[in-house]
């Protein structure tokens, strides 16, 4: 999941008052919008016209500084060839690059999370080598709470044990 992220001084800024509350609006759901969808601050054109007075509200915030159309002189944001864009996105905003490497990292960390996880659990290791039905009945007896399948001898990692005051 993805978070629009929003400078905490927004409300000091004069171009959210410039555009006013109901363009403002526009810009929070069209924000919420575009990083969900990871269109790195675009804005497509039916987006804007799905809300009443959409486009009305869409030319405020382009007015206003707050979103750029095509052929915008903008230095610091990318072209775009329809619809709009975020001023600024990548200032507060991660882009679909940095969002999916960070999922990937992610996905990469809990699968070995999990391998390790499986190495670990007293049931696994207390059936490790056994049949299948026998691990799977371990498993289940295990997670009934029932008494383990190897002496504690044999657990490589006994339970703690409270010291003698």
């Amino acid at each position: 999941m993805t978070w629009f992220k929003v400078d905490d001084n927004l409300d000091g800024n004069s171009k959210p008052r410039t555009a006013g509350l109901p363009a403002m609006g526009l810009w929070t759901l069209a924000g919420s919008w575009s990083s969900r969808n990871l269109t790195d601050g675009r804005v497509p054109n039916w987006y804007v016209e799905t809300w009443p007075g959409g486009r009305r509200h869409a030319t405020t915030l382009v007015d206003a500084g707050l979103w750029h159309r095509p052929n915008h002189s903008c230095p610091e944001c990318p072209e775009i060839t329809n619809g709009y864009i975020f001023h600024d996105w990548t200032q507060a905003n991660p882009t679909r690059a940095q969002v999916e490497a960070d999922r990937d990292r992610k996905r990469a960390a809990g699968r070995l999370g999990g391998r390790a996880s499986g190495r670990t659990k007293p049931e696994a290791r207390a059936v490790a080598g056994a049949e299948p039905d026998a691990q799977a009945r371990a498993t289940a007896d295990a997670r009934a709470g029932a008494p383990r399948l190897l002496p504690e001898a044999a657990n490589p990692r006994p339970p703690p044990t409270r010291p003698d005051p």
